[in-house]
């Protein structure tokens, strides 16, 4: 660090700063800007749509990973766009439990759709997850209508 001071109190002192903030620059130009994306197979993609479905697709995998490294869950959300994926993430999550010697409670498990009519969700053995309207999740009320109604009466009423 010395070095660095006594380069910016140096004859080419103006030199130096401009160095540093040309580095600076290109440090955070590297973490915002992307440069080249590249397909599966290591090929560089030019084509926008390309582009745009690579991403999906990388976004999709991490989103759908199981943790690797769990150490303590209280309140672990799911979230899946039809019922056969939220069966899935909750069979690997449990999975993912099981490796670890660890299972969930059932019993204060709970699902919320905003679907009509979806067919119960269950675990691994084959027990039924209750299916609710309306649940807690980490502080803030979530309804199968998607309105803030129920936090807003909720609210009111603890006031």
């Amino acid at each position: 660090m010395d070095c660095l001071y006594e380069k910016l109190e140096g004859p080419d002192a103006d030199k130096h700063v401009f160095r540093l903030a040309r580095a600076r620059h290109r440090a955070t130009m590297d973490i915002a800007e992307v440069r080249c994306v590249k397909d599966g197979d290591g090929t560089t993609l030019f084509n926008p749509s390309s582009v745009r479905e690579r991403w999906n697709t990388v976004t999709q995998q991490l989103l759908e990973e199981p943790p690797f490294s769990l150490l303590y869950a209280e309140d672990i959300a799911l979230l899946a766009d039809t019922r056969n994926q939220l069966q899935r993430k909750v069979q690997m999550g449990q999975d993912t439990l099981a490796k670890a010697s660890l299972k969930p409670n059932v019993k204060k498990t709970e699902f919320l759709s905003t679907g009509r009519d979806v067919e119960p969700i269950t675990d691994v053995n084959g027990v039924a997850i209750l299916q609710v309207n309306k649940f807690r999740y980490l502080g803030n009320i979530l309804s199968e209508d998607g309105s803030v109604d129920m936090a807003v009466q909720e609210t009111i009423t603890s006031a």
